[in-house]
């Protein structure tokens, strides 16, 4: 049990140290890739209510964010906005999991990455679940996020991404490779 507790999330944190050399580095600093799992004081990404995130306010944790780097004024405030926000579930999700990760980010006024808040402007997301190929969780979490991305705000979410895979290397890879296609970095060789 320890053994489980001590490699948690390990896969996303290294994929996030990944990203955020590649797309860093490929887009000059333009993009930056925020992630949870690196290590104890790892970043936190806070979907919240109001204006600002709070113990009272806070709706979820996200694994995975990319932002752009240059700041804009929303409702006379300053923010960034938020391209990208991925959620990792390493072993296996179900429904009523998947429905509250993507519920709370759909809900919330903003998202928070040491202490800045960001917006959500046409922002993908992308949930990534380990399963058995013969999942009925597999099923059920299509058929979610397709039905939350019909009544989902087109201004503030451009799509929902559902990636799955067996082992822990083939589902970073699939979310590599989506991450990569959705913020335009090439994908060779990262």
């Amino acid at each position: 049990m320890i053994a489980y507790k001590e490699r948690k999330g390990q896969f996303t944190g290294n994929l996030g140290k990944e990203l955020r050399n590649v797309i860093e580095s490929r887009t000059n600093g333009r993009l930056q890739v925020h992630f949870d799992h690196e290590r104890s004081d790892s970043e936190r990404i806070i979907a919240h209510l109001g204006e600002s995130s709070s113990r009272t306010n806070a709706l979820s944790y996200i694994d995975i964010a990319v932002v752009e780097s240059n700041s804009r004024v929303v409702s006379g405030r300053e923010s960034k906005r938020i391209v990208l926000l991925c959620e990792i579930e390493e072993e296996g999700a179900r429904p009523k999991k998947i429905i509250g990760n993507l519920c709370n980010i759909l809900i919330a006024d903003g998202v928070q990455i040491h202490g800045s808040h960001y917006h959500l402007d046409k922002t993908y997301l992308l949930v990534g679940v380990r399963c058995s190929e013969r999942s009925k969780s597999k099923d059920k979490t299509q058929e979610i996020a397709a039905r939350i991305k019909k009544i989902a705000n087109r201004e503030l979410i451009a799509d929902i991404y559902t990636l799955f895979a067996v082992a822990h290397p083939e589902l970073m890879e699939a979310v590599r490779t989506k991450v990569y296609e959705v913020t335009g970095v090439a994908n060779h060789d990262a």
